[in-house]
């Protein structure tokens, strides 16, 4: 019988946004062949849009889905309310497993999505049930542990050095870790999540054609893709920059996105100067296709863990030019299966743009060599089971200490 896995999370695939958490959802799919069953608790705050009109538990075949809501206010209001929304959060999170999850089945291991606000619930949580728990550190979460004023800090990080293990996706994102935390730093390590490749591949010359016609795209013609959230943040002013700089050279390219636009400022400029493309939140089982569609993948993200699409575009035989920012510098190897630039670095960033249009061969060669990498390093299978095997060791750790 397989182990039971408590994912606890507040950022997991539903109705209203089905791409929310999908990496993470994919990882529990892929665990099950590894002797893992899950079962999943997304605490949804009352007051927030994403508690409107989702159910209170779903089963999506691989996993049970609880989405209990509580009364939190938001960051902007905290003083009007007597508790703050890790209380709260802590509060849905046990009560929906007293009365939904441990009447059916007892879980092995707690795994915490997010430091806050899941965190302390999840690691009082585990010591009530006398079972490990292991907290995954996310980019964002990170970032908000070091903006957090001293004290807050200090109380927060007091809690979560009772985990039993702490990883963050990629070193990058362990050192920054490290800035805001040499504690839990010191705790820590590095675990790289993997990529399908079997999802995320080449395109034989077939598919990227009807992958282009199913996009309205030309056969014929040659595409810059970016994936991911079209904000500033991520780089939307720079990737217009640096195009306004060459594609008026190269006719015949055009811009691809696909993900949601925030920034629709720069999105409009490029749909009317460059041809551009905005597609939205594209489903996982279609997003292979829009990357066979593409040529070159660009991102020029201001801050980054090691970013999921990066390996995916990688996966798919594509060169990608990218900030040195997180872990990227990690995944592509400068020269070697990709181009890495300077964070900020627009005029940089441009130049290495122009040498991938100039040069078909060249961008060919980074492609297959990034495909290489991916298949060596990155393939979601070696991982899964390393990470597997890592849950494991926590599980049988803990049952011989209480021995």
């Amino acid at each position: 019988m397989n182990r039971l896995l408590l994912n606890v999370t507040p950022n997991f695939p539903y109705p209203r946004y089905p791409l929310s958490g999908v990496f993470l959802a994919r990882q529990l799919r892929q665990l099950q062949g590894f002797g893992w069953d899950s079962v999943t608790v997304h605490p949804q705050a009352l007051l927030s849009r994403q508690s409107l009109g989702t159910p209170r538990s779903e089963d999506l075949g691989f996993c049970r889905v609880y989405r209990p809501t509580y009364l939190w206010g938001g960051w902007k209001i905290p003083h009007l309310l007597p508790f703050d929304e890790s209380w709260a959060f802590e509060r849905a999170l046990d009560r929906c497993v007293q009365r939904a999850v441990l009447p059916v089945r007892r879980p092995d291991i707690v795994v915490c999505n997010w430091f806050y606000p899941g965190g302390p619930g999840c690691i009082r949580l585990a010591e009530s049930l006398g079972i490990p728990i292991l907290l995954v550190a996310r980019g964002d979460d990170v970032r908000r542990l070091g903006a957090m004023d001293r004290r807050h800090r200090q109380e927060l990080v007091s809690v979560l050095m009772r985990t039993d293990a702490i990883v963050t996706n990629g070193r990058g994102l362990l050192e920054e870790l490290r800035a805001a935390s040499p504690e839990l730093a010191a705790r820590a390590e590095s675990v790289d999540f993997g990529v399908d490749t079997d999802l995320f591949r080449p395109a034989a010359t077939a598919e990227r054609i009807a992958a282009r016609q199913k996009l309205g795209l030309d056969p014929a013609g040659r595409t810059l893709l970016f994936a991911g959230r079209w904000e500033i943040a991520k780089g939307s002013r720079d990737i217009l920059a640096v195009i306004e700089r060459v594609l008026p050279d190269f006719p015949g390219w055009d811009l691809l996105v696909a993900g949601p636009v925030e920034d629709r400022e720069s999105a409009e400029n490029i749909s009317r100067r460059f041809s551009g493309r905005f597609l939205g939140l594209v489903p996982q089982d279609e997003l292979g296709a829009v990357y066979q569609a593409a040529d070159l993948f660009l991102l020029l993200s201001h801050k980054e863990g090691q970013p999921n699409v990066v390996k995916e575009a990688m996966a798919s035989g594509l060169a990608v030019l990218a900030y040195a920012v997180g872990g990227i510098p990690e995944i592509v190897d400068e020269g070697v299966n990709g181009l890495v630039v300077e964070r900020l670095a627009v005029d940089a960033a441009a130049n290495a743009l122009r040498r991938l249009l100039a040069s078909a061969e060249l961008a060919q060669d980074l492609g297959r060599a990034a495909r290489q990498k991916i298949e060596s390093t990155y393939g979601h299978r070696r991982r899964m089971a390393a990470f597997a095997e890592r849950l494991g060791t926590l599980v049988d750790q803990r049952g011989r200490a209480s021995a």
